[in-house]
């Protein structure tokens, strides 16, 4: 019975893990959409700004394609260190929280009191994650 109940917690721990790990990548996810969607608005505002104008123009619309475009792909890469740094924050709070809980628990059920994996430092806000890389 306890070997069962220790089991369901680790299985719950798992459970979180994992719900944590799909719920980053439908994040990333949608990120990766909606600045896709932005790069193919930019292309079709450009195409159709182009028909007909003198080549002044042209350049002058095709200088502001660039620019839109190079915009774009320095979100899509802070959305990308986002995303990063939000997978790293949440694979330290499971090992630094949720397995030393997970761990401990089974110890204590065990009668053993020997798993215990305290995180090194215990703060408000946890240090791993305070500091953005933006």
């Amino acid at each position: 019975m306890l070997i069962d109940k220790a089991g369901d917690e680790v299985r719950g721990s798992i459970d979180h893990a994992k719900e944590a790990g799909l719920a980053l990548l439908d994040h990333a996810s949608e990120l990766g959409r909606q600045r896709l969607n932005q790069i193919d608005e930019i292309i079709n505002r450009t195409g159709n700004a182009l028909i007909g104008k003198s080549e002044a123009a042209v350049l002058s619309i095709l200088a502001q394609a660039k620019r839109d475009i190079d915009a774009v792909r320095t979100s899509a890469l802070n959305d990308l260190k986002a995303v990063i740094w939000e997978a790293e924050c949440a694979g330290k709070r499971l090992t630094l929280s949720d397995l030393d809980e997970a761990l401990g628990g089974l110890g204590e059920l065990l009668g053993t009191h020997q798993i215990r994996l305290p995180p090194p430092i215990k703060t408000p806000q946890p240090w791993y994650c305070s500091i953005h890389p933006r």
